[in-house]
C-alpha cells in the first residue's frame, strides 16, 4: 500500500465513505426510526400480531408453512426423497395447500425462513418478517434512486418517508404480506429503466416473476402503475414519439414481462385456476365511480396520520405533499411528466 492510500485510510476517510454514502445512511435512519416506531407497540404492551386477520390467518398460516417445509427437508434427509405435499385434509374439510397458503404465505421467498423457526418461535418469525420487508422496500426504492441519478441525502428522505409511510407501519403490520408490493415496485421501476436504456433485463423480468410468485393480488395492481409509468417515461427517454419505435419498446416490455410471469407459472396457474373457480369471482358487485362520503372526510386525517379509511394513511410520507409545492412553485419543463403523474395518481385516490 502507497503512502497516499495510508492516508485515505483515516478514521475521517472511513467517516466520509460512510456519510456519503445513501445505504448505510439509511440503514441508521431506519434502525432509528423503526426503533421509536415498534417502541409505540411496547408502551401499548402489544406485539406485532394484531388482532383480526394477523391473530386467525397470517400467523397460523406462517406457522403451519413452517412445518410444511421442515417436513419437505425431513423427508429428504431421512428418506433421500424430494416429496412436497399438495393436499391436507386438515385444511377445512381437506384442500390444495399451495392454492390455500399463496395467498398468505407460499412463493414468498421472504417466508421460507419460517424453516428454520419451531412452532414456539413463530412469533418471532412473524415480527422478523415484517421489519425485514421494510427495510427492503426502503432498500429497493434506494436502489431505483441511485440509478436514476437522485442525489445522495434527497434519496434517502423519499426511502423512509416511503417504507415507513402509514400503509407500511399498518396495513404491513395488521396484515404482513400487504407489504410486499413494497419492496417490488420500485425494482419493477428499476427494471424499466434498464429496458428504456437498452441495458439487462434481468432485473424487470425477476422482479415479475418474484412480485407474481409472492401474491398476484398485488400483481396486478403494480402492473397497472408500471404500465402508466412507462407511458409517462417515455417522451422524456426518447424526446419525441415514433410509432414504429413506440411499438418496439412495448414490445419488448411485453415479452420480458411475459418471461417473468412463465417462470412464476408452476404457483401462479394453480391459483389462478382456482380462483376463477371460487364462488367469489362469480358475486355480480357494484362499483361505483365515487367511494361514499365518509371516505372523503377522513381523507385530510389519513394523509397526515395513520387514522384514515380504505388504507390511505400517509403518515409520514406527508411531507411529499410539502415537496409538491416546492415543485410547483419552481415550475420547469422536465417536471411535467412528474406532474401529470401526480395528477393522475391524486385522480385514483377520489
Amino acid at each position: 500500500m502507497t503512502l497516499v492510500e495510508k492516508e485515505k485510510r483515516t478514521f475521517g476517510y472511513y467517516v466520509r465513505r460512510f456519510t456519503t454514502n445513501r445505504f448505510s445512511i439509511f440503514t441508521v435512519l431506519c434502525l432509528i426510526t423503526g426503533f421509536f416506531v415498534l417502541l409505540e407497540y411496547k408502551l401499548n404492551g402489544v406485539g406485532l400480531i394484531c388482532k383480526g386477520d394477523a391473530a386467525v390467518q397470517h400467523y397460523p398460516a406462517l406457522a403451519y408453512y413452517g412445518e410444511f417445509l421442515r417436513e419437505i427437508v425431513r423427508t429428504l434427509v431421512t428418506e433421500h426423497r424430494l416429496v412436497i405435499p399438495s393436499w391436507d385434509m386438515n385444511i377445512g374439510y381437506g384442500g390444495e395447500i399451495v392454492t390455500t397458503l399463496h395467498y398468505y404465505c407460499l412463493g414468498d421467498p421472504l417466508t421460507l425462513i419460517s424453516v428454520f423457526f419451531s412452532e414456539k418461535d413463530v412469533e418471532l418469525c412473524y415480527s422478523l418478517l415484517v421489519i425485514i420487508r421494510i427495510y427492503l422496500a426502503g432498500i429497493a426504492m434506494l436502489c431505483y434512486c441511485r440509478h436514476r441519478g437522485t442525489a445522495v441525502y434527497s434519496s434517502v428522505a423519499g426511502a423512509i418517508a416511503y417504507c415507513f409511510c402509514g400503509y407500511a407501519v399498518s396495513a404491513g403490520i395488521f396484515h404482513p404480506f400487504f407489504a410486499t408490493p413494497l419492496v417490488y415496485f420500485p425494482l419493477l421501476l428499476w427494471g424499466a429503466e434498464l429496458i428504456f436504456e437498452k441495458k439487462t433485463p434481468f432485473v424487470f423480468i425477476a422482479s415479475v416473476a418474484l412480485s407474481l410468485l409472492s401474491n398476484f393480488y398485488f400483481f396486478y395492481m403494480q402492473v397497472i402503475f408500471v404500465i402508466l409509468y412507462v407511458l409517462l417515461r417515455y417522451i422524456p427517454v426518447y424526446g419525441k414519439i415514433r410509432i414504429k419505435e413506440f411499438f418496439g419498446v412495448m414490445m419488448r416490455f411485453f415479452l420480458f414481462a411475459v418471461a417473468g410471469m412463465l417462470i412464476a407459472m408452476p404457483v401462479f396457474l394453480p391459483n389462478i385456476i382456482s380462483l376463477l373457480q371460487s364462488d367469489r369471482v362469480s358475486v355480480e358487485r357494484i362499483i361505483p365511480l365515487f367511494y361514499p362520503d365518509s371516505y372523503y372526510e377522513a381523507l385530510p386525517e389519513g394523509i397526515v396520520s395513520v387514522f384514515g379509511s380504505y388504507y390511505v394513511y400517509l403518515s409520514i410520507s406527508a411531507v411529499a405533499v410539502v415537496a409538491l409545492f416546492v415543485m410547483l412553485s419552481k415550475f420547469r419543463k422536465e417536471n411535467i411528466p412528474l406532474i401529470i403523474a401526480v395528477t393522475v395518481l391524486i385522480s385514483f385516490l377520489l
